[in-house]
């Protein structure tokens, strides 16, 4: 809700406002783990905020190679919990944010769960220009078993189905609607 958006809003220009103070190494280091401390320990929710947070206040390679230190060791200690898929994710998105895309790719192509995952692969693909990967990517989701249902990958439907129909190719965007058509449990 309201309160919610307002807490995500503060916790990413707190984290705008401390890359623009000049902070002793420590203070900064201090600030941080504040905000990693954070992160680790509560769900409610907010975790994008905080995350956009903490990536807000990296302003150099010291300051993600200490937040990406913390996050290694929280998810060697969160294996088996559900957090361990969350910090994995902030893993990759801060490898993104760094350009480290063979990185990126390591912990993305290692850690395909959600429909979001297949998402911000194909997303760096296309990025890089490599449309055919991003096509594949996208395909790739569809037919994965990791979905309770098939409201699950939506998302990957409707971009393939808006790819495929820019391209005017009918015969896939045939198939991609089929497809959609034969995961739908009420059709």
């Amino acid at each position: 809700g309201m309160l919610g958006d307002m807490i995500m809003e503060c916790a990413e220009k707190y984290g705008h406002t401390i890359s623009q103070i000049e902070l002793s190494e420590k203070d900064k280091q201090k600030r941080f783990q504040e905000m990693l401390e954070y992160r680790f320990s509560h769900d409610y929710g907010l975790d994008e905020g905080f995350e956009n947070g903490i990536l807000n206040m990296c302003n150099s390679q010291d300051d993600f190679d200490f937040v990406l230190d913390r996050i290694k060791k929280e998810i060697d200690k969160k294996e088996g919990d559900y957090r361990h898929k969350i910090l994995t994710d902030f893993l990759a998105r801060i490898n993104l944010k760094m350009d480290n895309a063979d990185e990126f790719l390591k912990i993305r192509e290692n850690n395909l769960s959600s429909e979001d995952d297949y998402i911000q692969l194909a997303g760096f693909w296309k990025d890089k220009g490599e449309e055919k990967k991003f096509v594949e990517i996208l395909e790739r989701g569809l037919v994965t078993n990791n979905y309770h249902s098939a409201y699950d990958r939506y998302k990957l439907f409707d971009m393939l189905e808006l790819y495929y129909e820019q391209k005017e190719d009918f015969y896939n965007l045939h198939r991609i609607l089929m497809k959609n058509f034969e995961t739908c449990p009420s059709l």
